[in-house]
C-alpha cells in the first residue's frame, strides 16, 4: 500500500508540473490576492498615541438651561438643526409636562424648534409617509418620544438621525477593534443625546421630589488611556479579509476535486483498481500531492502577508492558521467527489459547497447587534473561523501588536485564533469521516456499494439470489455446440485454476427502459489458455469482462476467479488482474515510461526488477522509439499498445484483453499475438475481439456470445466442424463495381452445389461442398485461364474460416442480421438510382437557405443535447437564480431593516461581564444609600474603589483595573444637599456606555432622595427610515447585488465554456465544420441558444427584485438600465466566453477558471472600487482606475449595478443639486459604452481566431524549414512518377491533389531529449472521382495526420493541398462543403440517439427537408443501426459508434469523403456492410471520392482501387492493388494450423511418463537428454521456438513447467520441421513468414498453378497433421509487412530498402534440419529413459 501511494503521489507530480497553466494559477491567485490588501496597507493611516489622562477635559452636563451652553457656538452642545438637509424641528410625543419643559430648555437654542405630536406612533408615520418631508413638513431633526411616564415608570426614547447623518456613534456595543474610541466621546454629548438623558433625569427628579432647586450636574471624562498604535487599517480590510484570504483558495480547491473527477469520469481511476490499485492508496496519494501543493501556497501566501500587511504577526502564526484551513480544504474536496462521476457537474457542486460555506456569515445577522456567543458559533464553519482569526491579527497589526504562537488562546475581537485551527481540524475530522463513509455506501457508475451499515457488518441484500442449481452448475457439455474438454483442464476446476462464470446477467436501465446486455452466461475459463470472447457489436463481450474485473456489479449471478467470488473478494481478485480495457484509459501527460513503472508498481513488483522489466516489455510491443514521449502524442495503435503492455507487466496471473489491437496496425499485430503467445503460460487470457483471424490464431478456445447469450464454445477446429461444410473460395475482383455474376455462374457450372456466402465490394465468396474436391484441379486451371475474362484480381482457397462460423452463428439470432441482401432488383435500383439524382439536383446550394438550414440544425442539437443535460440545467437555471434571490433577500433586509432599538443598560453586552466601579474622597455612609439604589443586572458587578483621597488618584486605580469588561466609574463629589455632583469615567471601548452611565448614577440618585421605587429606561432607537433617504442604502444594495449576481451568473459562463471547449477538444465541432457548416452559423446558432439561457436566470432575477421590493433597482428609472445593462453584458460575456475557449484544453480547468474570473474581477472586483470610491482619499484614483477594468465586461455591468443604486450616495458625495443621471459617464454610461465595445472587439478576435488559426503565423516556430525533407536514394518509381505528375497537374482536375505536403510536430515535452517527429515528410499523391484511395501504414507514420491538415484541423506545416480545386487552408470554407468524414476517435454527442446525429449532418450537408427522412434511414439500414436509432449515443459499443461515424460522413454522398480506421471495433458482419455503402457510393455510381487509413489489409483489398503505403511519413510504394502484388508478389502464400496433440499422444511420446511434472531451469536439460530432446534446448530461449516456456522458465515466480508444456512444443516443433522438408522437397524455394507453437505462414515459390498447390496440399494434409489451411496469392498484407520490415531494417542498419530479398538464414536452417534427421528416434530408449525420469521425479 506505502509504495502505491508514492507511486501515484509521484505520478501526480509529473502531471501537476506538466499542467503549467492550471499549477501557476493555483500557485499564484491567492498570492496576486495579497497585492490588494498591500493597498489597503498604503492608504492605511496610523499614529503613535500616548498615555495620557483626561481629566482636565472632562465635560459638565447642566441640569437644565445654561448660558454656557452656546458660549462656544450655538450648535456646540446640541445636533444642529438649521442644516437643510438633516435639520428640521425636534419631534416631542406626546405633549405631557416633562416634554414640555424639556421644550422649553429646548427652545433657548436659537433657531431650534419644537412639533409635539400626539404618541410616537404618529411621529414615526409622519417621518416614514411618502410625501415627507416636502409635502408633509415639518422635517424631523431627532424626535424624544415617551412611551410610559406614570406610577415611577418612565419609558423614553431618543431617535438620533443614523441614515444621512452620524449625530451619534454607531458603533458594536463593545468595540473589539478600535478599542479606544476617544474621537467618538464628544458625539454622544455635543449632539445633544447624552445632555438630554441629564435633563429629563433632573425634571423627573423635580417632579418626584417636588423640590424645584434640586439638580444633579454631573462631569463626564474618558478613562485614562494607556500608550497605543492608532490605524485605520481594519476600516480598509478588516472586513474584507474573507474576499483576499478565503475566496482565492477556491482555486486549488476546484482543481483537486476536477483533477480526482477527471481520472474518475475518464475510468482511469477504476483502470488502476482493476489491477490492484486500493482506494485507500489512491486517495492517500492525492491528499499527500495536494498536502504539498497546499504547503507551497501557504508558504507563499503567508511569506508575502509576513513581508508588508502583517508584519507584526510570526510567520509560525500566520502558517499554523492558513496551512490548517487547507488541510480542512482537501477533505472538503475528497467529501464533495464522492457524490458525482462525472468532472463537469462535480466542479459545480465543489463550487456550491464552497461558495455556501463562504456565504453562511452573510444569513447570520447584524454583527453588531449579534451576541459574541452567536459570533463564536459562526467559527463552527471553517471559512469564518479563519475569517475572524484574519480579522484578529488585522486588529493586532493596527495596535503594532506582536503575535506570537502563545496568543492562539487570547480572547480579542470576541474571538481567538485557536478558534480557526480548531475549526479547520474538527472540519477536517468530519469531512474525511463522512468522505470515507459516504464512499462506501453511494453507489457509483463503476464498482459496487456497501450496506449503509456496513461498519456494524450489515451487508446489502442480495436482490437476485443465485437459483441453487445454477450454484451446483457443472458446464453443460452435453450441449451440441458446447465442446467436452479433457481430463487435465478439469482438474484445474477442482484446484480453482479456473474463472468459473455461474449465471452472469446485466441489466442496464437506460432512460426508463431496461436492456439486458449479458444474459445468464456459463462458462469455465482454463489456465494456460487463450480464450477467444467472440460477439457482434453490443453483445455483451465488454459488459462481461467489466464486471469480471468489478467495473460493473452484476445483476444476477456471479463468477469466481481461481476460486475468489467476484462479489465478495473483489479486492483480492483484482491483485491478480492485468486489463486492457477497450477504451485506453492512459494519462494524457505521462510518458510510456512513466506509464509502465506506475502499473508495475501497483502489480506488487519491486523496485530493483521493474527498470528490466519494463524495458523487457516496451520492446514487446514496439514502441522503444516512444518510450519517453507522452500518450497524448501517440497514434491510436500506439496507445492500444502501451494498454497490452500494462496488461502484462508485472506477471499478472489473469489478463483481460478488451479488443487489444483494434487501431493497430498489421505488423503491430503480430507483435501482440507473438507476445500472447509467449506469456500464456499458467495465465488464465481472455480475449476480446473482431479480427477472426486474431482469435483464430490466439484461441485454444472460442467462446461466441450473442445478444448476450453464449452461442458456442470450443476449439477453432471443433467450431469449423460444428458450422463449417467444405472450403470456402474466395475472389476478389478488379474493380469494386465489377459484376460478380459472371463470377458466380462460372462456379456453378463447374461445381453446381456451391453457395454465395457474401458480395461485398470487389470481394465475392463461396462456400465449396468437400464432394467436389476432386474437381479443384481442372477448376483452377480454368479460373488461370478466364482470370482476364471474368476480370479476376486475385483468388484463393480455404477451409472454413473462423469468420464465416462467426457470421453463422451471429445470425442464429433474428434480431441481428448479419448479410442483408446486396441484390436489389432492377425496379428498386432505378427508384434508388432516382432518389440519388433529385438528392443531387435539390440539395441546398442558396447561401441563404444553406445558412438557415445549418443554423436550425445546429439550434435543434443544443436543444436535444441540453433537454437532456439535467445537470447542466440545473448549473446554467436553476442555481444562478437561487444565489441571485438570496443576494436580493440580503438586499431587501438591508433596505427595510431600520435601526434597532438598545436599551441603555449593562444588559446590552452581551456575553461579557460588565464591571462599574465607584469611590469617593467622603466617607461612605455619605452616599452609600445611593449605591444601594443602583439597578442591578445579571452579570453586571459594583466594584469599590477604597481609600481614595483625590480624583486623580481615582483615575489611576480605574486606569490599572481597565478592561474591556470594565464600562465605567464614578468618582462621587458631592451627594449632600440639593445638588448632587459625580464624575463619570468612560471606557471608550463601549461608547454606549457615556448615556447609560449618566442615566444608572442619576436613577440612583432619584431613588435615594425621592425614597420611591423610580425607574427609569431610556431606549436609543435612530429615526426610521424615511422613502427619501432609503435611496442612501442603495450603495450597500448594489454592493449585496453585485456580489450575489456575479456569484449566480458566474455559473453560467463557466458551464457554457465546458460545452464549447469540450465539442472542441473532442473535436465534434471540427466534424460539424468539415462536413459543411459554416463558422458563421455554428457560432450564431451557439450565441442564439446560449444568450437565451444566459436571459431565462438573469431577468427571472432581475423581476426578482420587484418581489423583494429592492426599490435602489426597482425605482427611479433604474430598472431600465439594470435591463440594458444585462443585455449588453450577455452580448459581450458570450463573445470573451467563446474567445477564452481557445484557450483552454481540459473543459474542467475552463469551468473553473472562468468562474474565478468572472467572479473575482466582475463582483469583487466590483465591490472593492465600489469601497475605495466611498473614501474621499482613494475615490478619485478608483474613477480613473474602472475606466481600465471596464473593458472585462464582468466588471461593467456589476460596476454599473453599484453605481446605479449609489446613485444617491454619489449626489451627497460630491454635494450635487440632484440625483446624477443614470446615463453619465461616471453611473452607468461609462459601464455601457464598454460593454458594447468590448461585444465587438471580442467578437472580431474570435472572427480573428478562426480564420487564422488553421494558417501559418509570423510567429510561427517553422520546424519544417529547421528540419528539411532530404530525398531518399531509392524512390520507388511509382512513387516518383504520382510525384512528377501531380506537381504539373491542374487541382481541378482532381478531387485531392497533395503536393509535397509535410508537417513537422514540436517535442511533447515528455522528455528533453526528445527530437521533434517528422509526422508527414514530402507525400504527393491525387485522387479522382469514384477513386478509392487506401492510404496504408503503421501506426505513428502520419496518416491521421495527413487527414487532419487536408480537414482543416491542422495547421499544413510545408506545401500545398486542393480538395474539389480550392487551396487548403485558403479557401478550407469552399472545400469543407464536398468533404465527408470519419476522424480516427468519434466525435459524437453524447446526449443525441443516432437519428439525431443523422438528421442533423443531413441538414449541414444541404440535404432538403423533404428528402431527410429518406436518406436517414437508408444510412440506418445500411450500417444497420435501426435497433439504436432513438438510444442516445453515450451507451453504444464502440462497433456501433464507428458505424454511426461512418454513417455520418457517408451521408449525401460527398464528393471527397475521409475515412479513417473506419472499422475499427466493427464485427465482421457490420464490416462488410460498411463495405458495401462505400464501394456502393464511390465505385457503383461514382458519387464519391474516398480516401481511407485501415489496418485491415482484407479491407484494402476488398475496396481499394489505389493503394499507397507510407512509412516514416512519406510513401514507399503506390499503385492498384494488383499492380502493386505483380510489383513486390512472389508465388503462394501458405497459413496452417496443425493438430493440437491429445493428452494421450503426449504421454505416448514420453512413453506414459507423469506429464504433470514440473520442470525447473536448473534440471531442464538433463530433462530433455533423457527423453533424447537435446537439440530442442536451444529452441528455449528468449527469441527461439519455445520463447514462453523460457520466459516462464525464468519468471520471478519460479514455479517450474509442467513436462507436457515442453513435450507439446518439441511436439510442435517437430510437426513444423516436417512440414519444411515438405515444402523444401516440393517447391523451388520457400520462405517462412510466421511460426509460432501450432501455426505456420509460409511464402512458396513456385511456377505451378494455386490447383497444383491446393490439391498437394489436400493429398498430404493428415500426413502433414495441418488442421487447416488457406492458401492464395501473395496478399496485400505481407507486401506491406514486407515494406514495413524492410524500413525498419533499414533504419537500424542504414542500408537502402530491398523487399524482394528473402530470409538469408532460409539455407542454413534447412542444413539444421537435415542434420536434425539423422537423430533417429530409437523408441526403446525413450522408453528406458522416461522410466527412469519418471521414477526420479516421483
Amino acid at each position: 500500500m506505502f509504495t502505491h501511494t508514492v507511486a501515484l503521489t509521484v505520478k501526480n507530480f509529473y502531471l501537476w508540473k506538466r499542467d503549467l497553466k492550471g499549477t501557476l494559477c493555483e500557485i499564484f491567485v491567492p498570492v496576486i490576492f495579497i497585492f490588494f490588501l498591500y493597498i489597503f496597507k498604503a492608504l492605511s493611516n496610523t499614529e503613535q498615541v500616548s498615555q495620557r489622562s483626561f481629566l482636565d477635559e472632562s465635560v459638565s452636563l447642566t441640569s437644565g438651561w445654561d448660558s454656557s451652553l452656546i458660549s462656544d457656538g450655538i450648535h456646540s452642545t446640541i445636533k444642529n438643526c438649521q442644516d437643510a438637509n438633516i435639520g428640521g424641528k425636534i419631534g416631542l410625543a406626546p405633549q405631557i409636562p416633562i416634554t414640555q419643559q424639556l421644550s422649553e430648555i429646548l427652545k433657548n437654542y436659537p433657531g431650534v424648534q419644537v412639533q409635539f405630536f400626539d404618541n410616537p406612533d404618529l411621529f414615526i408615520q409622519h417621518i416614514t409617509s411618502s410625501d415627507y418631508p416636502i409635502k408633509n413638513p415639518p422635517q424631523i431633526c431627532f424626535g424624544i418620544l415617551f412611551y410610559s411616564w406614570q406610577n415611577g415608570v418612565y419609558n423614553y426614547t431618543l431617535s438620533y438621525n443614523l441614515t444621512q447623518s452620524f449625530d451619534i456613534p454607531r458603533t458594536y456595543r463593545t468595540d473589539y477593534i478600535d478599542f479606544e474610541q476617544n474621537d467618538q466621546f464628544l458625539k454622544y454629548i455635543n449632539s445633544g443625546f447624552t445632555r438630554i438623558v441629564n435633563w429629563i433625569d433632573n425634571i423627573i427628579l423635580k417632579i418626584e421630589s417636588g423640590n424645584p432647586n434640586l439638580q444633579i450636574s454631573p462631569q463626564i471624562t474618558i478613562m485614562q488611556m494607556e500608550q497605543f498604535q492608532k490605524s485605520d487599517l481594519y476600516q480598509y480590510a478588516g472586513n474584507f479579509m474573507n474576499l483576499f484570504i478565503v475566496i482565492p483558495m477556491i482555486v486549488p480547491f476546484l482543481r483537486l476535486s476536477s483533477r480526482i473527477l477527471n481520472e474518475k469520469e475518464k475510468r482511469i481511476r477504476e483502470g488502476m483498481m482493476m489491477m490492484g490499485l486500493g482506494k485507500f492508496a489512491f486517495y492517500s496519494s492525492w491528499f499527500i500531492s495536494y498536502l504539498i501543493v497546499y504547503a507551497i501556497i501557504s508558504f507563499f501566501v503567508c511569506l508575502f502577508l509576513k513581508i508588508y500587511f502583517f508584519t507584526v504577526v510570526d510567520m509560525s502564526v500566520l502558517y499554523s492558521i492558513h496551512f490548517s484551513f487547507c488541510i480542512c480544504l482537501i477533505a472538503q474536496s475528497l467529501f464533495v467527489t464522492v457524490f458525482f462521476q462525472k468532472q463537469r457537474t462535480g466542479i459545480i457542486g465543489a463550487t456550491t459547497l464552497f461558495l455556501f460555506q463562504f456565504l453562511y456569515s452573510f444569513s447570520l445577522g447584524d454583527q453588531e447587534t449579534i451576541s459574541n456567543q452567536d459570533y463564536q458559533s459562526q467559527a463552527r464553519i471553517v471559512h469564518n473561523a479563519v475569517t475572524q482569526a484574519m480579522r484578529i491579527l488585522v486588529i493586532h497589526q493596527a495596535r503594532d501588536e506582536n503575535v506570537t504562537m502563545d496568543m492562539f488562546g487570547q480572547t480579542c475581537n470576541r474571538s481567538m485564533l485557536i478558534y480557526s485551527i480548531n475549526s479547520s481540524w474538527i472540519s477536517f475530522i468530519i469531512y474525511f469521516i463522512l468522505f470515507l463513509y459516504l464512499d462506501q455506501v453511494i453507489a457509483n457508475e463503476f464498482g459496487q456499494r456497501k450496506h449503509s451499515l456496513f461498519f456494524i457488518g450489515c451487508e446489502l441484500k442480495q436482490k437476485n439470489q443465485i437459483p441453487e442449481n445454477i450454484l451446483n452448475y457443472r458446464f453443460q457439455q452435453e450441449s451440441p455446440f458446447i465442446e467436452n474438454v479433457d481430463i487435465s483442464l478439469k482438474k484445474q476446476e477442482t484446484e480453482n485454476r479456473t474463472i468459473k462464470i455461474q449465471g452472469l446477467t446485466k441489466i442496464f436501465k437506460t432512460e426508463g427502459v431496461e436492456k439486458c446486455a449479458v444474459n445468464s452466461i456459463n462458462l469455465q475459463l482454463y489456465s494456460g489458455q487463450v480464450f477467444s470472447f467472440l460477439g457482434h457489436n453490443g453483445a455483451g463481450k465488454s459488459t462481461t469482462i467489466s464486471m469480471l474485473t468489478g467495473m460493473l456489479p452484476p445483476t444476477q449471478g456471479t463468477a469466481f476467479i481461481k476460486g475468489l467470488d467476484i462479489r465478495e473478494q473483489m479486492d483480492k481478485v483484482r491483485t491478480i488482474l492485468g486489463v486492457c480495457p477497450q477504451h485506453d484509459i492512459l494519462f494524457d501527460s505521462l510518458t510510456v515510461k512513466e506509464h509502465l513503472y506506475l502499473f508495475a508498481t501497483l502489480k506488487g513488483m519491486s523496485a530493483s526488477d521493474i527498470p528490466q522489466t519494463v524495458d523487457k516489455i516496451i520492446k514487446s510491443v514496439d514502441l522503444t522509439e516512444k518510450t519517453n514521449s507522452l500518450s497524448s502524442s501517440l497514434s491510436g495503435g500506439q496507445k492500444r499498445k502501451l494498454s497490452v503492455a500494462i496488461a502484462f507487466i508485472g506477471d499478472s496471473e489473469v489478463v483481460l484483453l478488451d479488443e487489444p489491437t483494434s487501431g493497430m496496425d498489421v505488423q503491430a499485430r503480430r507483435h501482440i499475438w507473438d507476445m500472447v503467445k509467449k506469456f500464456k503460460q499458467q495465465k488464465i487470457i481472455i480475449l476480446t475481439t473482431h479480427f477472426m483471424d486474431e482469435a483464430d490464431y490466439l484461441g485454444d478456445r472460442i467462446g461466441i456470445i450473442s445478444d448476450g447469450q453464449i452461442k458456442c464454445v470450443g476449439s477453432n477446429i471443433f467450431l469449423k466442424e460444428k458450422f463449417g461444410n467444405g472450403y470456402n473460395f474466395t475472389f476478389v475482383k478488379e474493380q469494386n463495381n465489377t459484376p460478380s455474376q459472371p463470377i458466380i455462374n462460372f462456379l456453378k457450372y463447374f461445381i453446381p452445389e456451391c453457395s454465395l456466402i457474401s458480395d461485398y465490394s470487389a470481394e465475392i465468396a463461396f462456400q465449396v461442398p468437400q464432394k467436389y474436391i476432386p474437381q479443384f484441379s481442372n477448376l483452377f486451371d480454368q479460373i488461370e485461364k478466364q482470370k482476364t475474362t471474368l476480370k479476376i484480381r486475385s483468388y484463393g482457397v480455404s477451409i472454413t474460416t473462423l469468420e464465416e462460423v462467426f457470421l453463422k452463428v451471429a445470425s442464429m439470432n433474428e434480431n441481428h442480421i448479419v448479410q442483408p441482401k446486396k441484390l436489389k432488383t432492377n425496379r428498386n435500383q432505378e427508384i434508388y438510382e432516382d432518389l440519388e439524382q433529385q438528392s443531387d439536383i435539390e440539395k441546398i446550394t442558396n447561401p441563404s437557405d444553406l445558412f438557415l438550414t445549418h443554423f436550425w440544425a445546429l439550434i435543434k442539437k443544443r436543444i436535444h443535447y441540453f433537454r437532456r443535460d439535467k445537470k447542466g440545467l440545473c448549473c446554467e437555471l436553476i442555481l444562478p437564480i437561487i444565489l441571485i434571490a438570496f443576494g436580493l433577500y440580503k438586499a431587501y433586509k438591508t433596505s427595510f431593516q431600520d435601526w434597532s432599538a438598545i436599551e441603555l443598560n449593562p444588559i446590552i453586552f452581551f456575553d461579557e461581564n460588565p464591571q462599574i466601579f465607584y469611590g469617593s474622597n467622603q466617607p461612605i455612609s455619605n452616599y452609600l444609600d445611593i449605591i444601594n439604589n443602583l439597578q442591578q443586572f445579571s452579570d453586571t458587578s459594583y466594584n469599590q474603589i477604597g481609600n481614595v483621597n483625590s480624583i486623580q488618584q481615582f483615575d489611576n486605580y480605574l486606569f490599572n483595573r481597565k478592561t474591556t469588561e470594565a464600562k465605567f466609574g464614578y468618582f462621587l463629589q458631592n451627594t449632600q444637599g440639593n445638588i448632587f455632583s459625580y464624575t463619570a469615567f468612560i471606557n471608550t471601548v463601549s461608547l454606549d456606555g457615556i448615556p447609560m452611565a449618566i442615566n444608572l448614577l442619576n436613577n440612583a440618585i432619584i431613588k435615594s432622595v425621592t425614597k420611591k421605587q423610580i425607574q427609569i429606561n431610556v431606549t436609543n432607537k435612530p429615526l426610521a427610515t424615511t422613502s427619501s433617504t432609503k435611496n442612501l442604502i442603495g450603495l450597500t444594495q448594489g454592493i449585496n447585488v453585485a456580489l450575489f449576481f456575479s456569484m449566480g451568473i458566474s455559473f453560467i459562463p463557466a458551464s457554457i465554456i465546458s460545452y464549447i471547449v469540450r465539442e472542441r477538444t473532442e473535436h465534434v465541432k471540427h466534424q460539424q465544420i468539415v462536413s459543411g457548416v459554416s463558422l458563421k452559423a455554428y457560432w450564431i446558432s451557439n450565441f442564439l441558444i446560449d444568450y437565451i439561457k444566459y436571459l431565462i436566470p438573469t431577468v427571472i432575477s432581475l423581476f426578482l427584485a420587484f418581489a423583494f421590493q429592492v426599490t435602489s433597482i426597482t425605482e427611479n428609472g433604474n430598472f431600465g438600465y439594470f435591463l440594458l445593462l444585462i443585455f449588453l453584458y450577455g452580448l459581450s460575456l458570450l463573445s470573451l466566453v467563446y474567445v477564452f475557449s481557445f484557450v483552454h484544453s481540459d473543459y474542467g480547468n475552463a469551468q473553473v477558471i472562468q468562474f474565478f474570473l468572472h467572479f473575482m474581477f466582475g463582483g469583487v472586483g466590483a465591490v472593492i472600487f465600489a469601497i475605495l470610491r466611498f473614501y474621499d482619499s482613494t475615490h478619485n484614483v478608483a474613477v480613473k482606475l474602472s475606466w481600465v477594468f471596464r473593458i472585462f465586461p464582468s466588471f461593467s455591468i456589476y460596476d454599473g449595478f453599484t453605481n446605479l443604486t449609489g446613485r444617491k450616495f454619489t449626489q451627497i458625495q460630491e454635494n450635487l443639486n440632484q440625483l446624477p443621471s443614470p446615463i453619465s459617464l461616471d453611473i452607468v454610461g461609462g459601464d455601457i459604452i464598454f460593454l458594447i465595445i468590448s461585444f465587438f472587439l471580442f467578437i472580431a478576435i474570435l472572427i480573428f481566431l478562426e480564420s487564422y488559426r488553421n494558417r501559418k503565423s509570423v510567429f510561427n516556430n517553422n520546424l519544417e524549414q529547421k528540419y528539411p525533407y532530404v530525398k531518399a536514394s531509392n524512390i520507388d518509381s511509382d512513387v516518383e512518377d504520382e510525384m512528377n505528375q501531380v506537381l504539373y497537374s491542374n487541382p481541378r482536375n482532381y478531387t485531392v491533389l497533395v503536393k509535397n505536403l509535410r508537417k513537422v510536430f514540436p517535442p511533447t515535452g515528455g522528455s528533453s531529449k526528445e527530437k521533434p517527429k517528422i509526422a508527414v515528410d514530402n507525400l504527393n499523391f491525387g485522387v479522382k472521382r469514384g477513386d478509392i484511395f487506401c492510404f496504408l501504414g503503421v501506426n505513428g507514420a502520419g496518416k491521421t495526420t495527413t487527414m487532419r491538415m487536408l480537414t482543416g484541423e491542422e495547421t499544413i506545416g510545408s506545401g500545398e493541398a486542393y480538395i474539389q480545386g480550392c487551396k487548403i487552408p485558403e479557401q478550407i470554407s469552399e472545400a469543407q462543403q464536398y468533404i465527408g468524414y470519419c476522424p480516427q476517435f468519434d466525435a459524437l454527442l453524447d446526449n443525441l440517439t443516432a437519428r439525431e446525429h443523422l438528421e442533423l449532418f443531413a441538414a449541414i450537408k444541404g440535404i432538403p427537408s423533404h428528402l431527410r427522412e429518406q436518406v436517414v434511414n437508408e444510412k440506418l439500414d445500411e450500417l444497420n443501426l435501426r435497433k439504436f436509432e432513438n438510444v442516445v449515443s453515450r451507451t453504444y459499443s464502440g462497433g456501433n459508434k464507428r458505424k454511426l461515424s461512418v454513417a455520418i460522413a457517408m451521408l449525401g454522398n460527398p464528393p471527397i469523403a475521409f475515412l479513417d480506421e473506419p472499422s475499427t471495433g466493427m464485427d465482421p458482419g457490420n464490416r462488410r456492410f460498411m463495405w458495401n455503402v462505400i464501394s456502393d457510393i464511390a465505385a457503383n455510381r461514382k458519387k464519391t471520392s474516398i480516401i481511407l487509413t485501415t489496418h485491415s489489409m482484407e479491407e484494402a483489398e476488398a475496396l481499394g482501387t489505389k493503394v499507397g503505403i507510407v512509412v516514416g511519413g512519406n510513401f514507399k510504394c503506390m499503385g492498384s492493388i494488383q499492380h502493386l502484388k505483380s510489383k513486390f508478389g512472389k508465388g503462394y502464400e501458405v497459413s496452417m494450423k496443425t493438430f493440437i496433440p491429445t493428452f494421450q499422444m503426449l504421454s505416448q511420446l514420453v512413453n506414459n511418463a507423469n506429464l504433470n511434472t514440473l520442470i525447473f531451469k536448473q534440471n531442464l536439460q538433463q530433462t530433455l537428454s533423457f527423453l533424447n530432446f537435446s537439440y530442442f534446448y536451444n529452441q528455449i530461449s528468449e527469441n527461439g521456438f519455445a520463447s514462453s516456456i523460457y520466459n516462464q522458465l525464468n519468471s520471478k515466480k519460479q514455479t517450474g513447467v509442467e513436462l507436457s508444456l515442453i513435450i507439446e512444443a518439441v511436439y510442435n516443433f517437430n510437426v513444423q520441421r516436417n512440414i519444411k522438408q515438405f515444402f523444401q522437397r516440393n517447391f523451388e524455394g520457400y520462405e517462412v513468414l510466421e511460426s509460432l507453437n501450432n501455426y505456420i505462414k509460409l511464402r512458396v515459390d513456385s511456377k505451378q498453378t494455386l490447383g497444383y498447390l491446393f490439391g498437394i496440399m489436400n493429398q498430404y494434409q493428415n500426413e502433414l497433421q495441418v488442421s487447416s489451411y488457406t492458401i492464395c496469392q501473395t496478399s496485400l498484407e505481407q507486401i506491406f509487412n514486407d515494406i514495413a520490415n524492410s524500413q525498419e531494417s533499414c533504419q537500424k542498419d542504414n542500408q537502402p530498402i530491398n523487399i524482394y530479398n528473402m530470409q538469408a538464414n532460409q539455407m542454413q536452417e534447412m542444413q539444421i534440419i537435415k542434420h536434425q534427421n539423422h537423430q533417429t528416434l530409437d523408441a526403446k530408449n525413450i522408453q528406458i529413459r522416461s522410466q527412469q525420469f519418471y521414477r526420479q521425479n516421483q
